[in-house]
Formats: C-alpha cells, sequence, structure tokens
C-alpha cells in the first residue's frame, strides 16, 4: 500500500471537511465517525489496486523471457496487465 494510516486518515480528513463545507452529506453521523469510514474506504480501495499490481506482476513473471523489473518493456507490461485485470474486475485505476 502506498499510503500509511496517518496518510489515510489525513487524506480522509480532508475529504470530510471538503464534503460537509459542500454540503454533500444527507446524514449527520459524528465527524469521527465519517473520517473513520472515509479512511477505512480509502484502504479497502488501495488494497484492491495491490491486488491488481500483484496479479500483474505475476503473469509477467510466466513469460518465457526474462524481463527485468523496471525497465521501460516491464512497466509497458504492468500497466497493460493492471488495465486489462482492473477492466475485467469493473474497477478503475
Amino acid at each position: 500500500m502506498r499510503l500509511n494510516e496517518k496518510r489515510i486518515a489525513k487524506l480522509a480528513d480532508v475529504l470530510v471537511d471538503e464534503l460537509l463545507e459542500e454540503d454533500l452529506i444527507d446524514f449527520k453521523p459524528t465527524r469521527k465517525q465519517m473520517v473513520a469510514e472515509v479512511s477505512r474506504f480509502i484502504t479497502h480501495d488501495l488494497a484492491i489496486e495491490d491486488e491488481i499490481t500483484n496479479e500483474a506482476m505475476e503473469k509477467i513473471q510466466t513469460y518465457s523471457r526474462k524481463i527485468p523489473e523496471g525497465t521501460t518493456e516491464w512497466m509497458l507490461l504492468l500497466a497493460k496487465h493492471k488495465d486489462e485485470i482492473a477492466t475485467k474486475r469493473g474497477y478503475v485505476l
């Protein structure tokens, strides 16, 4: 996961502030509950993206020719496979 819990909590806090400021929330849970729920959603979303990335990396490892990680070819294949996997799952990266 690219964000630690502290950064996720800060992002959730900023998002909740914006949602409240724009009056985009119809129900009124406590601020703490809103931040916790947004944090949970962000964490879940990042975990899905990590799963997709790992699955794409596994596909690259099955190639008969070794493709060095981090090379342009490897990065292009990773992006291609991530897009395919995400599309198959109905997920937008």
